[in-house]
């Protein structure tokens, strides 16, 4: 991954840029660590291109990203100031290293899933004071029981989650833990799932 958080680009912060064109990722947040920090992208950059390939929104950055692994070196475009860079950066995983993810590994994936806190728009927009975003869906319990990429989770065994940590910390990390689990799909819709006695 890269460590930034990104929003569509709308008019108005295309016009801060004094890009003729509304496209582009806005980088909402760089990550301490991250793969973007070292490569010095910063917040309000415009990222246009992922590899020579363009990107016109947040979706098909990670679309790009994606087909790329954790220790593989890109070129990312962006605008800052009007003006248009190129660097080089060295993908990270997100125990921030350059090791290639497997399953299993602490730090990286929950239950098959890579999560994502959600911003302040998020929160506004679905009205609700906490949860995590299904970012990435892999092979695990999550998908087994038919949750979807963008799904939201806001609970967790009865306690509130916000980060991939305290999905951790609700269930000890153990599948076999998870007992209860609450918050809405990407279309909207409310799910409560109980499990287990």
């Amino acid at each position: 991954i890269i460590g930034v958080s990104i929003t569509d680009m709308t008019p108005e912060e295309a016009d801060k840029q004094s890009m003729k064109e509304v496209k582009g990722a806005l980088v909402a947040k760089v990550y301490e660590g991250s793969a973007a920090a070292e490569a010095s992208i910063k917040e309000k950059d415009v990222i246009l291109k992922i590899a020579g390939v363009p990107v016109n929104n947040s979706a098909e950055l990670q679309e790009q990203v994606a087909k790329y692994r954790p220790g593989d070196k890109i070129s990312v475009t962006y605008v800052r100031g009007g003006k248009e860079y190129t660097v080089p950066v060295i993908l990270k995983n997100i125990a921030g290293n350059t090791n290639v993810v497997t399953r299993g590994m602490t730090g990286v994936e929950v239950f098959g899933a890579r999560l994502e806190g959600l911003s302040a728009n998020d929160r506004r927009s679905f009205k609700l004071e906490n949860g995590v975003r299904i970012v990435e869906l892999n092979d695990g319990l999550f998908k087994d029981i038919g949750l979807r990429r963008g799904t939201i989770i806001t609970t967790i065994n009865g306690k509130k989650v916000n980060n991939s940590s305290d999905v951790k910390s609700a269930t000890g990390g153990n599948e076999s833990s998870l007992k209860t689990i609450e918050g809405y799909f990407p279309d909207g819709r409310f799910f409560s799932y109980r499990f287990g006695n």
